[in-house]
Protein backbone atom coordinates (compact mmCIF):
# COMPACT_ATOMS: atom_id res chain seq x y z
CA UNK A 1 0.00 0.00 0.00
CA UNK A 2 1.53 3.46 -1.09
CA UNK A 3 2.34 6.17 1.86
CA UNK A 4 -0.47 8.46 0.30
CA UNK A 5 -3.31 5.95 0.26
CA UNK A 6 -2.31 4.62 4.17
CA UNK A 7 -2.45 8.21 5.22
CA UNK A 8 -5.61 8.71 3.54
CA UNK A 9 -7.52 5.32 5.45
CA UNK A 10 -5.26 4.59 8.25
CA UNK A 11 -4.10 6.88 11.58
CA UNK A 12 -0.13 6.94 10.71
CA UNK A 13 1.06 5.03 13.23
CA UNK A 14 -0.41 1.89 11.63
CA UNK A 15 1.18 2.84 8.29
CA UNK A 16 4.40 1.32 8.49
CA UNK A 17 5.25 -1.88 5.83
CA UNK A 18 4.90 -4.32 9.06
CA UNK A 19 1.37 -3.49 10.15
CA UNK A 20 -0.29 -1.41 7.14
CA UNK A 21 -1.00 -5.03 5.37
CA UNK A 22 -2.94 -6.32 8.27
CA UNK A 23 -4.79 -3.11 8.99
CA UNK A 24 -5.68 -2.56 5.51
CA UNK A 25 -7.20 -5.96 5.90
CA UNK A 26 -8.90 -5.50 9.17
CA UNK A 27 -10.69 -2.30 7.93
CA UNK A 28 -12.23 -4.84 5.06
CA UNK A 29 -13.06 -7.28 7.49
CA UNK A 30 -14.75 -4.75 9.41
CA UNK A 31 -16.34 -2.88 6.55
CA UNK A 32 -18.03 -6.34 4.96
CA UNK A 33 -19.49 -6.80 8.76
CA UNK A 34 -21.04 -4.02 8.63
CA UNK A 35 -22.61 -3.88 6.16
CA UNK A 36 -25.06 -6.84 7.00
CA UNK A 37 -25.01 -5.61 10.65
CA UNK A 38 -26.06 -2.45 9.74
CA UNK A 39 -28.83 -3.75 7.48
CA UNK A 40 -32.19 -3.11 8.02
CA UNK A 41 -33.59 -5.49 10.69
CA UNK A 42 -30.37 -6.92 11.58
CA UNK A 43 -28.06 -9.79 10.15
CA UNK A 44 -31.32 -12.82 9.83
CA UNK A 45 -32.50 -9.96 7.22
CA UNK A 46 -29.31 -9.06 5.58
CA UNK A 47 -28.54 -12.95 4.64
CA UNK A 48 -32.58 -13.66 3.63
CA UNK A 49 -32.96 -13.62 -0.12
CA UNK A 50 -35.76 -11.45 0.01
CA UNK A 51 -34.95 -8.28 -0.51
CA UNK A 52 -38.01 -6.38 0.52
CA UNK A 53 -36.48 -3.71 3.24
CA UNK A 54 -38.71 -3.47 6.08
CA UNK A 55 -37.44 -1.16 8.91
CA UNK A 56 -36.14 -2.13 11.89
CA UNK A 57 -33.04 -1.48 14.34
CA UNK A 58 -29.90 -3.82 12.96
CA UNK A 59 -29.18 -4.60 17.47
CA UNK A 60 -25.70 -6.04 18.20
CA UNK A 61 -23.73 -7.76 15.89
CA UNK A 62 -24.69 -11.34 15.20
CA UNK A 63 -26.94 -11.43 18.31
CA UNK A 64 -29.34 -9.16 17.59
CA UNK A 65 -31.93 -8.24 19.75
CA UNK A 66 -31.27 -10.88 21.94
CA UNK A 67 -31.05 -9.32 25.34
CA UNK A 68 -34.76 -7.55 24.59
CA UNK A 69 -35.84 -10.75 25.51
CA UNK A 70 -34.22 -11.88 28.90
CA UNK A 71 -36.30 -9.11 30.60
CA UNK A 72 -39.35 -9.72 32.21
CA UNK A 73 -41.44 -6.86 29.76
CA UNK A 74 -39.89 -7.47 26.29
CA UNK A 75 -43.27 -6.07 24.46
CA UNK A 76 -42.64 -3.06 25.88
CA UNK A 77 -39.29 -2.70 24.46
CA UNK A 78 -40.28 -4.08 21.43
CA UNK A 79 -42.94 -1.48 21.36
CA UNK A 80 -40.46 1.54 22.07
CA UNK A 81 -38.44 0.42 19.16
CA UNK A 82 -41.06 0.35 17.03
CA UNK A 83 -42.18 3.67 17.97
CA UNK A 84 -39.10 5.04 17.57
CA UNK A 85 -38.23 4.03 14.34
CA UNK A 86 -42.13 4.92 12.90
CA UNK A 87 -42.50 1.10 12.59
CA UNK A 88 -45.84 -0.01 14.40
CA UNK A 89 -47.10 -0.89 11.61
CA UNK A 90 -44.29 -3.10 10.49
CA UNK A 91 -40.94 -3.96 12.28
CA UNK A 92 -38.59 -6.54 11.38
CA UNK A 93 -35.29 -7.56 13.82
CA UNK A 94 -33.01 -10.34 14.14
CA UNK A 95 -32.41 -12.80 17.00
CA UNK A 96 -29.01 -14.29 15.90
CA UNK A 97 -29.47 -15.54 12.49
CA UNK A 98 -33.72 -16.07 12.82
CA UNK A 99 -35.70 -12.87 10.95
CA UNK A 100 -38.94 -11.73 13.28
CA UNK A 101 -41.44 -9.24 12.65
CA UNK A 102 -43.91 -7.30 14.64
CA UNK A 103 -47.03 -5.32 14.29
CA UNK A 104 -48.58 -2.91 16.49
CA UNK A 105 -51.73 -2.54 14.15
CA UNK A 106 -54.69 -4.82 14.01
CA UNK A 107 -54.67 -4.30 10.35
CA UNK A 108 -51.82 -5.49 9.48
CA UNK A 109 -51.67 -8.40 12.04
CA UNK A 110 -54.96 -9.43 10.37
CA UNK A 111 -53.15 -9.67 7.08
CA UNK A 112 -49.83 -11.29 8.37
CA UNK A 113 -52.28 -14.11 10.15
CA UNK A 114 -54.56 -14.46 6.76
CA UNK A 115 -51.03 -14.88 4.66
CA UNK A 116 -50.24 -18.60 2.99
CA UNK A 117 -46.78 -17.53 4.22
CA UNK A 118 -47.73 -17.34 8.02
CA UNK A 119 -49.91 -20.71 7.47
CA UNK A 120 -47.02 -22.55 6.05
CA UNK A 121 -44.79 -21.60 8.27
CA UNK A 122 -42.67 -24.94 9.58
CA UNK A 123 -42.86 -26.67 12.56
CA UNK A 124 -40.85 -26.41 15.48
CA UNK A 125 -39.00 -29.78 16.17
CA UNK A 126 -40.19 -28.88 20.02
CA UNK A 127 -43.86 -29.37 18.48
CA UNK A 128 -43.58 -32.44 17.25
CA UNK A 129 -41.75 -33.57 20.68
CA UNK A 130 -44.20 -32.72 22.33
CA UNK A 131 -47.01 -34.15 20.31
CA UNK A 132 -48.79 -31.05 19.49
CA UNK A 133 -48.26 -31.36 15.46
CA UNK A 134 -51.81 -32.55 14.66
CA UNK A 135 -53.14 -29.75 16.60
CA UNK A 136 -55.36 -27.18 15.35
CA UNK A 137 -52.39 -24.69 16.28
CA UNK A 138 -49.88 -26.48 14.56
CA UNK A 139 -50.94 -28.35 11.59
CA UNK A 140 -49.99 -26.91 8.15
CA UNK A 141 -53.05 -25.15 6.36
CA UNK A 142 -54.92 -27.80 4.24
CA UNK A 143 -57.92 -30.67 4.48
CA UNK A 144 -57.18 -31.70 7.44
CA UNK A 145 -56.71 -28.40 9.10
CA UNK A 146 -59.75 -27.33 7.80
CA UNK A 147 -61.66 -30.51 9.26
CA UNK A 148 -60.00 -29.59 12.64
CA UNK A 149 -61.54 -26.29 12.63
CA UNK A 150 -65.45 -27.25 11.36
CA UNK A 151 -65.14 -29.75 14.35
CA UNK A 152 -64.18 -27.53 17.04
CA UNK A 153 -66.89 -24.57 15.46
CA UNK A 154 -69.53 -27.99 15.58
CA UNK A 155 -69.00 -29.20 18.83
CA UNK A 156 -66.15 -27.44 21.19
CA UNK A 157 -67.80 -23.90 20.31
CA UNK A 158 -71.42 -25.02 19.44
CA UNK A 159 -73.33 -22.26 21.23
CA UNK A 160 -74.62 -24.91 23.30
CA UNK A 161 -71.31 -25.86 24.95
CA UNK A 162 -70.52 -22.62 25.35
CA UNK A 163 -73.60 -21.89 27.20
CA UNK A 164 -73.94 -25.24 29.22
CA UNK A 165 -70.42 -23.57 30.90
CA UNK A 166 -71.46 -19.97 31.09
CA UNK A 167 -71.45 -20.39 34.82
CA UNK A 168 -68.27 -21.97 35.66
CA UNK A 169 -66.69 -19.06 33.27
CA UNK A 170 -68.27 -16.56 35.77
CA UNK A 171 -66.85 -18.46 38.96
CA UNK A 172 -63.58 -17.99 37.48
CA UNK A 173 -63.92 -14.60 36.88
CA UNK A 174 -65.50 -13.71 40.08
CA UNK A 175 -62.38 -16.17 42.01
CA UNK A 176 -59.50 -13.74 40.18
CA UNK A 177 -61.61 -10.70 41.29
CA UNK A 178 -61.44 -12.24 44.74
CA UNK A 179 -57.81 -12.63 44.20
CA UNK A 180 -56.77 -9.60 42.96
CA UNK A 181 -58.37 -7.91 46.19
CA UNK A 182 -56.80 -10.29 48.22
CA UNK A 183 -53.85 -9.55 46.96
CA UNK A 184 -54.05 -6.03 47.51
CA UNK A 185 -55.34 -6.05 50.75
CA UNK A 186 -52.39 -8.33 52.17
CA UNK A 187 -49.39 -6.95 49.45
CA UNK A 188 -50.42 -3.91 48.09
CA UNK A 189 -49.49 -5.30 44.76
CA UNK A 190 -50.49 -7.70 42.08
CA UNK A 191 -49.00 -10.01 39.61
CA UNK A 192 -52.13 -9.90 37.05
CA UNK A 193 -50.25 -11.99 34.42
CA UNK A 194 -50.25 -15.06 36.90
CA UNK A 195 -53.87 -14.56 37.90
CA UNK A 196 -54.85 -14.37 34.15
CA UNK A 197 -52.83 -17.51 32.93
CA UNK A 198 -54.11 -19.47 35.91
CA UNK A 199 -57.78 -18.23 35.54
CA UNK A 200 -57.42 -18.87 31.36
CA UNK A 201 -55.46 -22.33 31.80
CA UNK A 202 -58.50 -23.10 34.23
CA UNK A 203 -60.94 -22.52 31.47
CA UNK A 204 -59.31 -24.27 28.67
CA UNK A 205 -58.97 -27.17 31.53
CA UNK A 206 -62.77 -27.34 32.29
CA UNK A 207 -63.86 -26.37 28.58
CA UNK A 208 -61.56 -29.37 27.03
CA UNK A 209 -61.48 -32.51 29.98
CA UNK A 210 -64.66 -30.84 31.84
CA UNK A 211 -62.07 -30.74 35.00
CA UNK A 212 -61.10 -27.48 37.47
CA UNK A 213 -58.05 -27.07 39.08
CA UNK A 214 -57.51 -25.04 42.25
CA UNK A 215 -53.87 -23.35 40.41
CA UNK A 216 -51.72 -21.49 42.52
CA UNK A 217 -52.20 -23.16 45.59
CA UNK A 218 -50.18 -26.17 47.66
CA UNK A 219 -53.00 -27.80 48.59
CA UNK A 220 -53.57 -30.71 45.73
CA UNK A 221 -50.46 -32.54 44.54
CA UNK A 222 -52.00 -33.52 41.52
CA UNK A 223 -52.94 -29.47 40.82
CA UNK A 224 -49.45 -28.72 41.15
CA UNK A 225 -48.43 -31.37 38.90
CA UNK A 226 -50.38 -30.15 36.24
CA UNK A 227 -49.27 -26.68 36.62
CA UNK A 228 -45.60 -27.54 36.50
CA UNK A 229 -46.40 -29.54 33.38
CA UNK A 230 -48.05 -26.12 31.49
CA UNK A 231 -45.33 -24.24 32.53
CA UNK A 232 -42.51 -27.06 31.23
CA UNK A 233 -44.61 -26.88 27.64
CA UNK A 234 -44.79 -23.37 27.29
CA UNK A 235 -40.53 -23.21 28.19
CA UNK A 236 -39.93 -24.96 25.45
CA UNK A 237 -42.52 -24.22 22.90
CA UNK A 238 -41.24 -20.66 23.45
CA UNK A 239 -37.70 -21.14 22.36
CA UNK A 240 -35.76 -19.45 19.78
CA UNK A 241 -36.17 -22.17 17.04
CA UNK A 242 -32.80 -23.78 18.23
CA UNK A 243 -33.51 -26.47 15.81
CA UNK A 244 -34.02 -24.82 12.81
CA UNK A 245 -30.91 -26.00 9.84
CA UNK A 246 -29.01 -22.72 9.60
CA UNK A 247 -25.77 -21.38 9.42
CA UNK A 248 -23.84 -19.63 12.66
CA UNK A 249 -25.50 -22.50 15.16
CA UNK A 250 -23.25 -21.84 18.37
CA UNK A 251 -21.82 -24.87 20.18
CA UNK A 252 -23.72 -23.00 23.59
CA UNK A 253 -27.07 -23.34 21.02
CA UNK A 254 -26.52 -27.28 20.53
CA UNK A 255 -25.82 -27.87 24.34
CA UNK A 256 -28.64 -25.95 25.18
CA UNK A 257 -31.05 -27.70 22.46
CA UNK A 258 -29.47 -30.98 23.79
CA UNK A 259 -31.10 -30.25 27.36
CA UNK A 260 -34.10 -29.11 26.25
CA UNK A 261 -34.66 -32.64 23.69
CA UNK A 262 -34.15 -34.20 26.95
CA UNK A 263 -36.90 -32.42 28.83
CA UNK A 264 -39.28 -32.73 25.69
CA UNK A 265 -38.54 -36.40 26.01
CA UNK A 266 -39.58 -36.55 29.54
CA UNK A 267 -42.22 -34.18 28.58
CA UNK A 268 -43.73 -36.15 26.19
CA UNK A 269 -43.79 -39.42 27.89
CA UNK A 270 -45.64 -38.53 30.88
CA UNK A 271 -47.85 -37.09 28.78
CA UNK A 272 -48.43 -40.40 26.71
CA UNK A 273 -48.79 -41.83 30.23
CA UNK A 274 -51.28 -39.44 31.37
CA UNK A 275 -53.79 -40.06 28.77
Amino acid sequence: MSSELCSLLLPTILCSATLSFHAFFALLFVAAISSYWLVPGGLAWALSSNKNTISGPSGFPILGLVFSFTGALTHRVLSKLANGLKAKSLMSFSVGVIRFIISSNPDTAKEILNSSAFADCPVKKSVYELLLHRTMGFAPFGEYWRNLRRISATHLFAPRRIAATGEFRLNIGLNMVNQIKGLMESNNAVEVREILHFGSLNNVMKTVFRKSYDFGKSGDANDFEVEELVKKGYELLGMLLLDSKKILQFSLYRLIFYNSEIRMKLLSTFIKFSM
